[in-house]
């Protein structure tokens, strides 16, 4: 924690607040919260996160489906963000700002010889990297969305680790849609960070509009 707090310039309350509110990502082992490097590396946020309730309707909007249990106002706030996403020259940055709180992000590191068989794993619903629509060559790499009472097994039957280059990328979310919605996918490549996964995000939102 101190750490990340002298790299980040904020205290250490402010720290565990972050990881709390999913900003900032990470795994508990045992007593310590172990912080992945990306978001330690992120830039500043272009604006506050919205919270999980907005961010799984914009999710809805960017999927070009109707937003559920939404005020008029709160649709037409959604509705002007995703009108920004389409111009925006990096309109990757704005949803790692709006949608972390979407669902828990955690990254491990797995032999690559079990990559088959985790995509293959019923417990994973792809997305991201892994979704056929991001077009990446990721066989090295693994991303999807799983129970979290689903994680302890997973982790056992893989022998998942947090040390190591991080190759699989698991967002724990109680209800997963399946299929698995655009908007999701766009969230999960902008959250990487890197310029192959962003000018995904760009050219999707172009296709999709």
């Amino acid at each position: 924690m101190l750490e990340a707090a002298e790299r980040l310039k904020v205290s250490q309350a402010r720290v565990r607040q972050l990881y709390r509110s999913g900003r900032l990502q990470g795994r508990k082992v045992s007593d310590r919260i172990l912080l992945d490097e990306v978001g330690l590396n992120r830039p500043a946020a272009r604006s506050r996160p919205m919270s999980h309730r907005m961010a799984w309707g914009l999710i809805a909007v960017l999927s070009h489906q109707e937003p559920v249990g939404l005020l008029a106002r709160e649709r037409l706030r959604l509705g002007k963000a995703g009108e920004r996403l389409k111009t925006d020259a990096d309109p990757a940055s704005w949803l790692r700002s709006w949608l972390p709180a979407r669902a828990k992000r955690l990254s491990f590191s797995v032999d690559l010889e079990d990559i088959p068989s985790l995509r293959a794993d019923p417990r994973i619903l792809l997305s991201g990297i892994s979704d056929p629509r991001a077009g990446l060559s990721t066989g090295g790499e693994i991303e999807g969305y799983l129970h979290p009472a689903d994680l302890p097994g997973l982790v056992e039957d893989y022998l998942m680790s947090g040390v190591g280059r991080n190759n699989a990328f698991l967002h724990l979310h109680p209800e997963s849609p399946s299929p698995v919605p655009l908007g999701l996918v766009l969230a999960d490549l902008a959250d990487h960070n890197g310029p192959r996964e962003d000018a995904k995000v760009n050219s999707l939102l172009q296709e999709h509009q």
